[in-house]
């Protein structure tokens, strides 16, 4: 018993898949690195902007240990950025390189359902720099190790301990057992 085929549907071999593929692959990309450069003068401000959304400076302040690590920090920028922008034709070349294998009723639903997965897209971004970056932040340096620095204005550190105030703090600016609120004050 012969099931009926999608009415685009013809016989393809392996090499004609794997090209098919490479072509839609390579708009992809070369969109993506295209956006990426669009992006780039633009991604020191977007990433300290991110950064200053999930830990404002009076809290903590970044630090770069390695050369090329403030590079890197843009590349993944702006490689987001553009994954971001360029999603709709992510979502376009996949579906142009399924439609020939999909039954006409199948290719409505996806058409129907392509707006919701973009509209569900910028909603989940939003959700994730909006709520789970700033709590997943908050709570991590709630628990992260003490901070280097002593916390103190003056510079004095708690008896407690040698790099940081210590937790049951009597000062409430800088939480420091060995100073007085007033010496905070300034």
């Amino acid at each position: 018993m012969a099931t009926a085929l999608p009415p685009d549907d013809r016989e393809m071999t392996l090499g004609e898949h794997l090209r098919e593929l490479r072509d839609r692959l390579l708009i992809v990309i070369g969109v993506t690195l295209f956006l990426m450069c669009l992006i780039f003068p633009f991604s020191r401000g977007f990433a300290s902007a991110a950064v200053d959304h999930v830990v404002p400076t009076h809290v903590a302040q970044i630090v770069s240990f390695a050369p090329l690590e403030l590079f890197r920090t843009q590349i993944t920028v702006c490689f987001i950025g553009a994954i971001a922008i360029g999603f709709p034709l992510l979502v376009y070349e996949a579906f142009r390189f399924a439609a020939p294998g999909l039954y006409p009723n199948e290719r409505r639903f996806l058409r129907v359902v392509f707006p919701f997965s973009l509209a569900l897209f910028i909603a989940g971004a939003a959700v994730a720099y909006f709520l789970t970056l700033p709590c997943s932040s908050a709570s991590s340096s709630a628990t992260g190790p003490a901070s280097p620095r002593p916390c103190c204005p003056s510079g004095r550190r708690s008896a407690s301990s040698r790099t940081s105030c210590s937790a049951s703090a009597s000062c409430s600016r800088c939480r420091c057992s060995s100073c007085s609120p007033s010496a905070c004050a300034s």
